[in-house]
């Protein structure tokens, strides 16, 4: 298997090129090229460039869970999981534990009509903003892998009942995109809403009080909030927010984020380049760190115990930048 996902984006990546929305954890079998998962596609907030929802459509809404996406599959006859950006980690772990007969049974059937389940994972030891009182694997939706349609919130509803278990519930039905923001604009609790105006265009509205909870104004920032609300992958939820004026210094701060991340990208490549890992010991590729960059050392031993050159670098710049 193959997961597609960005390592970092920047907020505007999505709308240059329409097929980068299904860069949020698609996985292919390697061999065959099939699609074996389709989670959400890149959806906005409501007025962001891109969004195909506007405040005038008639809409139903479920509440948007704070959580960490986990996407379900079944691979050679076993259930798996994927996260946004990884097919092992502790999201897939977690939600493997938390996975009861029940969620098994709407994976096997939702899959075998060829539909991915996406859950949202609640984990009390590691929550986004908001703390739920307890660790829960939520389901908030189904898309078709050949179509990419997406079940409505009626039809989130009926399978969760149908089999039992938690489940991402209606908050609004039957109303125009602006009175719901006009709504949940001032209630606190939650993070906001999805609507849905039909089974391909939804959009996200999100309430005040999360905005401030995220510790990010929109009408006055720094650039340090700039670069903390990027390595924490939330600019692009938050940059719709900000003025047209200030977007022209989250764009600067952006791109000399981007040159550090592709020149540290660069140094390492050449490191490996230059070296033949497969006939060095532990010890001796030790050696050769110190001797070339030991103030890296962190990234190119991550590197040499198997993961990625990008995800590594961003890794490090995210702790250096703290």
């Amino acid at each position: 298997m193959v997961i597609f996902s960005y390592h970092w984006q920047d907020p505007t990546v999505y709308n240059t090129n329409p097929l980068s929305r299904e860069l949020r954890g698609i996985v292919f079998d390697k061999e065959t090229g099939e699609i074996i998962a389709r989670p959400f596609p890149k959806f906005f907030n409501l007025g962001e460039t891109g969004c195909a929802v506007n405040s005038n459509d008639v809409v139903s809404a479920n509440e948007k869970i704070d959580g960490s996406l986990a996407t379900a599959f079944i691979h050679d006859s076993e259930i798996r999981f994927a996260s946004k950006g990884s097919l092992n980690s502790w999201v897939t772990e977690k939600a493997e534990k938390l996975m009861t007969t029940n969620h098994k049974s709407l994976i096997h059937d939702l899959y075998d009509q060829r539909f991915t389940p996406i859950f949202e994972l609640i984990d009390t030891d590691n929550p986004i903003v908001i703390e739920y009182p307890r660790s829960e694997l939520v389901f908030i939706g189904a898309r078709n892998i050949d179509t990419g349609d997406l079940l409505t919130p009626e039809e989130i509803e009926e399978v969760g009942r149908q089999y039992s278990v938690p489940f991402t519930r209606i908050q609004y039905n039957n109303m125009r995109v602006e009175e719901i923001k006009k709504e949940i604009s001032d209630q606190e609790g939650i993070e906001g809403v999805v609507v849905y105006a039909d089974n391909q265009r939804i959009a996200k509205v999100k309430t005040e009080w999360y905005h401030r909870l995220n510790k990010f104004n929109p009408q006055n920032f720094s650039e340090k909030a700039v670069i903390q609300a990027f390595f924490d992958q939330t600019l692009d939820d938050i940059y719709p927010s900000v003025p047209e004026a200030s977007k022209k210094k989250i764009n600067t701060v952006i791109q000399e984020i981007n040159r550090e991340i592709q020149q540290k990208i660069e140094e390492v490549r050449e490191f490996f380049n230059s070296i033949d890992t497969s006939k060095m010991s532990r010890k001796d590729f030790a050696m050769a760190v110190i001797n070339t960059r030991p103030e890296m050392k962190g990234v190119f031993f991550a590197v040499y115990d198997g993961q990625s050159i990008e995800e590594a670098v961003f890794q490090y710049l995210k702790k250096s930048f703290k």
